[in-house]
């Protein structure tokens, strides 16, 4: 969603640079550092109190893929509590936390999302948790075949996506920019990028 920043931040004047690094570590530090801002990421009940929301800015849903070479029938949640392994990113990931609130124990413990289509290629993972949005590009990231792949059809959430500010931002910057953000929201130059933003992320930007 960088460029729905950068239409906020010329419409306020702020030149803040924009920094690209690991989804753990914007994580920690937007929790830990005042006047840092985290996107995109899925407004979910167990963070309602750590961040300041902006948005929501668009709506994903979150799968269960498996391998097309898996021939187990992997149609409920229950289904998949019955599977080896599932990635469903790192434990600060949307779809984790959520996972792990509905009893599943076989949740992986990988730090990231590297080589996640891999892993479920190579039996490392039965399941991986991924946005409908994300498959092709995530493939493209790891030069192999989309349709390789296929959606269970199960459902793990669908969630709003959010710029969020750590929690001791100062309240007239969250106001400014929540301002424009509906600026941008009623001019409709938002609905010109949502899509394309979306297939461009990677699952475990939520």
């Amino acid at each position: 969603m960088t460029q729905i920043v950068q239409m906020i931040q010329k419409d306020i004047g702020n030149n803040d640079k924009i920094q690209l690094t690991s989804w753990n570590r914007a994580y920690s530090e937007t929790l830990k550092k005042s006047n840092h801002l985290l996107f995109t990421i899925a407004r979910i009940a167990q963070r309602e109190e750590l961040f300041h929301w902006i948005g929501p800015i668009a709506f994903n849903n979150i799968y269960l893929y498996k391998h097309k070479a898996n021939t187990k029938e992997i149609k409920t949640l229950q289904d998949a509590k019955n599977v080896t392994t599932i990635d469903a990113g790192p434990t600060t990931n949307a779809a984790y936390m959520i996972l792990k609130e509905k009893g599943f124990t076989n949740l992986s413990d990988l730090s990231s999302d590297i080589g996640s289509l891999k892993n479920l290629k190579n039996g490392r993972v039965e399941l991986l948790a991924l946005g409908e949005y994300n498959l092709l590009n995530k493939a493209l990231q790891e030069k192999i075949d989309h349709n390789e792949f296929e959606n269970t059809g199960i459902l793990v959430y669908k969630y709003p996506l959010y710029l969020a500010f750590s929690k001791d931002t100062e309240e007239a910057i969250v106001q400014k920019w929540q301002e424009s953000f509906k600026k941008l929201q009623k001019s409709q130059k938002l609905e010109n990028f949502i899509k394309d933003e979306l297939e461009k992320m990677s699952y475990d930007t939520c």
